[in-house]
């Protein structure tokens, strides 16, 4: 790629990673526009470090209550009770049962669907991505925190997030989708997501890792090294953008109407197989 389509990958990629619209969907997509099909892990990992600092960046307080509650001695518990953030404690515990379902599922199905970088895949992804984000916000709302989460909901919500790991599904909208759907509160479930994004993010630098033992990363020039380091500032610029953005409008709207989105990018992707 070159420096400006590097950039404008970087773009895409950080705006739609906090969006319930695929990253990883739309980036295979820009690489068959851009005429480009092998992989550049080199990209991916500074596009994956700046989907890691712009959480660290937008939710730096509320990852350090987290921090404090996860931190506390349980033998102490008594004498500290009345100090404690009893949500913090909570969601603290909720995301860490959820963390370990996805993550073990997002390995699980890298392994099985070796094939899903295929433009049929991601039609499907698309397609399914957006059934998933449509239905749910047409049913009853509730405003559940973590205290009202049961262990199925856990499990419910890691398993949904596993599928970010396939190009056309989102992170972002399955989770949000299962979380509404369980009678979570949006605004809640988004900052649940958000924290995912730490651990989801690490799998997938170790996904980088193995491709450049498997391919051989090479002696990167100077030119590719640039291109792949704009790919990262520009991602973490738009990725802090999806965040302020989604989260505006689920306090005034919804997020539903990004189904119509990936249905679209699921047409697209469909009449490029066919063109194939």
């Amino acid at each position: 790629m070159n420096i400006l389509e590097n950039i404008i990958y970087g773009i895409i990629s950080g705006f739609s990673e906090f969006l319930p619209i695929s990253s990883l969907g739309h980036q295979q997509l820009l690489k068959i526009f851009f005429g480009t099909s092998s992989p550049e892990p080199l990209r991916d990992i500074f596009v994956h470090i700046a989907f890691f600092a712009a959480v660290l960046v937008s939710s730096g307080t509320y990852i350090e209550k987290l921090r404090r509650e996860l931190q506390q001695n349980p033998r102490i518990k008594k004498r500290r009770s009345s100090q404690r953030d009893r949500r913090a404690f909570y969601d603290a515990a909720l995301l860490r049962s959820t963390s370990v379902i996805m993550l073990l599922g997002m390995v699980v199905f890298r392994i099985i669907f070796r094939s899903s970088l295929s433009l049929s895949w991601i039609a499907l992804g698309f397609l399914l991505n957006g059934i998933m984000i449509f239905v749910p916000e047409y049913l009853p709302h509730g405003n559940k925190d973590a205290r009202s989460m049961s262990g199925f909901d856990s499990f419910l919500l890691g398993l949904g997030s596993a599928l970010s790991v396939l190009p056309g599904f989102s992170r972002v909208g399955v989770f949000l989708s299962c979380a509404v759907s369980r009678g979570a509160d949006k605004v809640k479930a988004y900052n649940w997501v958000l924290i995912l994004t730490i651990p989801s993010v690490l799998i997938f630098l170790i996904f980088d890792i193995i491709t450049v033992l498997q391919a051989g990363l090479g002696i990167a020039g100077f030119i590719s090294f640039f291109g792949c380091l704009l790919s990262g500032v520009f991602a973490f610029i738009s990725s802090l953008a999806g965040i302020y953005l989604i989260r505006f409008m689920l306090v005034r709207s919804g997020f539903a109407w990004f189904a119509f989105y990936s249905w679209g990018a699921a047409f697209l992707s469909f009449l490029l197989h066919l063109s194939a």
